[in-house]
């Protein structure tokens, strides 16, 4: 399944969202992947400006470095998320091998129940920083989920996924993380978010091509920081 393009609107219910919608957290996925070879260039040109010298905050001397992790969250210089993604995938994988180990001893239920508790709590954990993803990356965090499918019903890598999936009833990851995006876009509109997340969100009517009828559109203006 493709992934969220980040220039298209997605309709839920009477609300229509917009993938800019993961800078409430921080950042803005870049995808890489189909971006014109020029526009390449000068993103790996920025990349290869960016200071290397001791920058002085305060008394101390900080090292600028190209990933940091902020509350469990990792963040390259380009966000592109890839970092987070791997990650996430060798966590997720490393939990795989340890309870294929104890795989016989218990019943599907109980195999579900624990990698629904120790896997997805990492695979959803901040998962509405990875809306707009480019294909690669997502099928990466799918895999995931298929392995977690397969190791529920003692099924063979050759197995068709989607009827598994569908017993478990699973959302795709790209859709996963698109209720995610919108459960919190309804907390924001509801009050029930924190207000750092509902006073930055403007809601404004439009109309819909093709359709006579308004709905209305949940924006966040996006905020750019130049570097120095």
């Amino acid at each position: 399944m493709a992934s969220v393009d980040p220039g298209t609107p997605t309709v839920y219910g009477n609300v229509l969202l917009t993938v800019s919608l993961p800078s409430l957290i921080g950042c803005v996925p870049i995808d890489f992947s189909s971006m014109h070879p020029r526009r390449k260039y000068c993103e790996a040109r920025r990349q290869s400006q960016l200071p290397s010298d001791l920058l002085a905050v305060g008394s101390d001397l900080v090292s600028p470095i190209r990933c940091v992790c902020d509350l469990g969250i990792f963040i390259d210089a380009n966000l592109t998320m890839r970092t987070q993604v791997s990650q996430t995938c060798s966590k997720c994988f490393a939990v795989f091998r340890q309870l294929r180990s104890i795989r016989r001893s218990m019943s599907n239920d109980v195999m579900q129940s624990l990698i629904v508790a120790l896997v997805f709590s990492r695979l959803d954990y901040s998962s509405t920083t990875l809306a707009g993803l480019p294909k690669q990356l997502m099928d990466r965090l799918q895999s995931v989920q298929n392995a977690a499918a397969r190791l529920i019903f003692k099924a063979c890598r050759q197995d068709h996924i989607q009827p598994l999936l569908c017993r478990l009833q699973w959302l795709w990851m790209p859709e996963r993380v698109s209720f995610r995006l919108a459960v919190l876009v309804y907390c924001c509109l509801h009050g029930s978010a924190p207000g750092y997340l509902a006073s930055d969100l403007q809601c404004c009517a439009i109309r819909l091509y093709q359709c006579w009828s308004l709905h209305a559109l949940c924006v966040l203006p996006l905020a750019t920081a130049p570097f120095h």
